[in-house]
């Protein structure tokens, strides 16, 4: 005769509700992780005391032999060149563009780091040569390294930050260049989106210019209008802006379209706040092919400002030559022998440079 087996509960020999056995495998990856640290952070073992180790005890421990510890120092010293290498910035410099803007220089990195405990040790020299012998590393980087070496034992990591040197951030093409070719993949309706509450301050304040830059820019543009260095697209506005450059003899664009297109124009004048303003698209589009080239108009815009001083230091250079006077230019007269002071105009004489129909030389015909 067969019963049927019903679990009970032992010692009042109860019966128990029959139900599916659940099970759960704890292998997920944070309860491996949790428990991988665990192992690892157990006090006395080997990795424990690995861990401890610092830097200085692990270069000269004495119970290892002698080539072991050349392995370790070598072993160091690849680590150090490839920690250097990761820890170069993320962004990056366009090398014609930073001979352009700082001639006679080459891409350069420089580093700061935390405290060397290798004071006094050989492998301090070993690593001191990996960064002389890098060409790409400056030299400011060598006098931090040997300044920051102590003998601190009890050091188990060094911290290294790579950075540029200051240069211009025309030079970063990682930064301009995708935004240059996002203005140049849009079309008209994305380019006003795209600029739409972008400026949130005054256009003194968001042109990335200093303030007599600025000026001698707006003096420029008023002088190439008055003598037609200047010239103003016609209707529809579908043409730049052109400025006469007298170093090539061209008319060169501004870039085209602006910023803030003629149609949202309030008056007339406001060619010369979206021509500034639109200095951004030039420089965005620097490191294109001839590197620079989108900076010329507004070179050529300044050169209009900087040219009547140019002349004017000339001329009176000229004048200071041919012995001229700031203010006038003294008639040739023949000095009397042993007189020590310079002759005098005489009256109704005119004067070398009026004789020569105000030439060069006279700082009256340069103004």
């Amino acid at each position: 005769m067969a019963y049927p087996c019903v679990p009970v509960r032992s010692g009042n020999r109860e019966a128990l509700v029959p139900s599916a056995g659940r099970y759960d495998v704890h292998v997920r990856p944070h309860e491996l992780l949790e428990r991988a640290r665990q192992f690892v952070a157990r006090t006395g073992e080997s990795f424990d005391r690995f861990c401890r180790v610092s830097l200085r005890e692990y270069i000269e421990d004495i119970t290892v032999p002698e080539y072991a510890l050349d392995e370790r120092r070598e072993r160091l010293r690849s680590k150090f060149v490839e920690a250097l290498s990761l820890a170069r910035p993320l962004a990056s410099v366009n090398q014609q563009a930073l001979e352009a803007l700082h001639p006679g220089q080459q891409i350069e990195y420089r580093y700061k780091f935390t405290s060397i405990p290798f004071l006094n040790l050989p492998v301090a020299d070993s690593l001191s040569q990996v960064l002389q012998k890098n060409t790409m590393i400056d030299h400011e980087t060598r006098a931090e390294f040997a300044r920051l070496l102590t003998e601190e034992d009890k050091l188990t990591r060094i911290d290294i930050f790579g950075s540029y040197p200051n240069y211009s951030p025309l030079a970063y093409d990682s930064v301009l260049t995708p935004a240059a070719k996002q203005w140049a993949d849009s079309t008209p309706a994305q380019q006003e989106a795209f600029w739409q509450w972008r400026r949130s301050r005054p256009l003194a304040a968001s042109l990335p210019m200093h303030e007599s830059e600025r000026r001698a820019m707006a003096a420029g543009w008023f002088l190439g209008l008055v003598v037609g260095r200047l010239r103003l697209p016609p209707e529809p506005y579908d043409e730049p802006v052109r400025v006469w450059d007298s170093g090539t003899s061209t008319w060169v664009d501004f870039p085209n379209p602006l910023l803030t297109p003629p149609a949202r124009f309030l008056a007339n004048n406001d060619w010369l706040p979206a021509v500034l303003e639109s200095v951004l698209l030039a420089m965005a589009r620097s490191h294109e092919s001839p590197v620079m080239s989108s900076m010329l108009p507004y070179r050529a815009l300044r050169a209009i400002y900087d040219a009547p001083r140019r002349n004017r230091r000339a001329a009176s250079s000229r004048c200071r030559r041919s012995r001229c006077s700031p203010t006038g230019c003294a008639p040739e007269t023949p000095r009397r022998a042993g007189s020590r002071r310079s002759p005098r105009p005489v009256r109704g004489f005119r004067s070398t440079c009026e004789r020569r129909t105000r030439s060069p030389g006279c700082p009256v015909s340069a103004i």
